[in-house]
């Protein structure tokens, strides 16, 4: 584990150094091109009034930090679509088991290239910064929802 270096939601990538006691410390990305660990604490701390979906890291507690190697799966809500009307992905662009995804430093969000033409190989319709990122998923499952019933999103690390 390591210790938030600010407040963070769980399923966003860190980098992680030392604090000044020379505890293992956790801060959020400052790059897409920067190789991160997830934060997966476990959601079954819940005070009153706060929800699965509320949930988050404090400044200062202790978070789980879980290295992301090839083959890895995890499910978070976290996500944006590259081709999106509102929040949602575009009609005429849907979601499908199989399209690639990076984490995005900036949003904080795994953001899925749900172009009907992407093509990660050749780079074309894939999402913006999808290229020099060094945090890249497939997903594997469209369909998963949270014991408390939000959308989730599977991924696999590539």
């Amino acid at each position: 584990g390591a210790v938030a270096k600010a407040d963070m939601d769980n399923f966003t990538l860190v980098k992680l150094g030392f604090n000044a006691k020379g505890e293992r410390e956790a801060e959020q990305l400052t790059a897409s091109s920067e190789k991160g660990y997830l934060v997966a604490t476990p959601e079954d701390y819940m005070k009153e009034y706060e929800t699965i979906s509320s949930f988050f890291n404090a400044k200062d507690e202790m978070v789980r930090i879980v290295k992301l190697e090839e083959g890895m799966r995890f499910e978070c809500s976290n996500v944006d679509f590259a081709q999106k009307t509102g929040n949602l992905p575009h009609n005429d662009h849907p979601l499908k088991n199989g399209q690639h995804a990076h984490y995005d430093h900036a949003t904080k969000k795994f953001l899925i290239s749900n172009h009907s033409s992407a093509n990660p190989g050749a780079n074309t319709n894939m999402g913006n910064g999808y290229q020099a990122a060094a945090n890249k998923f497939l997903l594997v499952d469209k369909d998963c929802v949270s014991i408390d019933g939000q959308t989730v999103y599977r991924f696999e690390v590539i």
